[in-house]
This record gives C-alpha cells, sequence and structure tokens, in this order.
C-alpha cells in the first residue's frame, strides 16, 4: 500500500526511478519491487523516498488510510506557539483537500 502511493508521489514529480537511485541511493530494482508490493524498505529508507519527494509521512499515512485524520493524537501541544499551532493547521487543512480532491475522481 504504501510502495503504490509512494509510485504515485514519484510519478508527480516526474521522476524517474534512476533519479530516485542518484538522489536516495536506493536501487531501481528494489524501488521498483517495493513499489509493487513485492519487497520492504526499511523506515530510514521509506522516510529518505518520503522527503525527497516532498511529502510528509503523515500525508502518506493517511493517503493509506492507515490513520484517520480525525483520530491523530497531538501531544504536547501547549508547548507550542501560536504560530506554530497555525502552521500545523495550515499542514492539516492541505492534506485534507488533497485527500478530498483525490476522492472526487
Amino acid at each position: 500500500m504504501i510502495g503504490k502511493i509512494l509510485r504515485e508521489l514519484r510519478t508527480a514529480k516526474n521522476y524517474s526511478m534512476k533519479d530516485v537511485y542518484k538522489h536516495t541511493n536506493i536501487s531501481d530494482s528494489r524501488l521498483s519491487r517495493f513499489e509493487c508490493g513485492n519487497d520492504n524498505l526499511s523506515f530510514n529508507e521509506v522516510i529518505t523516498l518520503i522527503e525527497f519527494y516532498e511529502s510528509t509521512l503523515l500525508d502518506v499515512l493517511l493517503r493509506c488510510n492507515l490513520i484517520d485524520s480525525i483520530n491523530i493524537p497531538l501531544k504536547n501541544i501547549g508547548s507550542l506557539n501560536e504560530y506554530e499551532i497555525s502552521h500545523i493547521q495550515s499542514e492539516i487543512d492541505f492534506i485534507l483537500r488533497l485527500k478530498e480532491e483525490k476522492n472526487d475522481f
């Protein structure tokens, strides 16, 4: 499931598997197997891909329906200032808009 979402992110950026290899050192054969659900990558490799695709772990988990945006626990939010909370809310709103657009198809 995550492999499929990461393939969507990669192709949305018009990155070839060779482009990904140049920036992440994840071979095109491993990436292909992962995107097809036939191989696993380490957590760090998945995070590397997410960052290279300019996405977030939260976005990927939401797209995979592995978490529900309504049930995301926010811990230690009291230590954040108003600007930081506003920024986080903007990110959540952006992700939800993307998810709604995806469901419109």
